[in-house]
């Protein structure tokens, strides 16, 4: 239909993920809007934590499918607060995608070392994050990659 917008439940999703969860931790709140949008549109739950250390918290309260992480955030960065998902058995099998505003070629090793199954530079790329996070929850699960938790 010309000049008429669709509402959201008309609009297509690109991936069925049965409302599949996925965790934001950033502290942009223009990010968080954003990845938001995008993810829900395609059929994906989510779920926001603004800072590293209620990132961290949030993932064991509400074991999400996936994390994305932004790398560089005020207080714990991205790299401590992966550290200690990974750290904690309850939260250790969930993939996680740093998030970065650095060139990542400079971070990949750093990024690689503290867990992180995958890395995207900002800005971001959302057909490729949807590509990926799509990728991530339905890869079964080996203990490195996905965690095949998606529902």
């Amino acid at each position: 239909m010309v000049g008429r917008t669709r509402t959201p439940q008309e609009q297509p999703r690109l991936w069925s993920q049965d409302m599949a969860k996925v965790l934001c931790i950033d502290d942009n709140e223009t990010n968080r809007f954003m990845i938001g949008k995008v993810l829900e549109r395609a059929g994906f739950t989510l779920c926001f934590a603004p800072d590293g250390e209620s990132g961290v918290i949030a993932a064991k309260a509400e074991r999400p499918d996936l994390i994305l992480m932004d790398i560089q955030m005020p207080g714990i960065d991205g790299f401590e607060a992966t550290r200690r998902i990974k750290a904690d058995r309850d939260t250790s099998e969930i993939p996680i995608i740093a998030l970065s505003a650095h060139e990542v070629a400079e971070k990949s090793e750093e990024i690689a070392a503290c867990g992180c199954e995958g890395v995207m530079s900002k800005p971001l790329d959302f057909k490729k994050l949807i590509e990926i996070v799509h990728a991530l929850i339905s890869a079964p699960s080996d203990g490195a990659k996905g965690s095949g938790r998606g529902r």
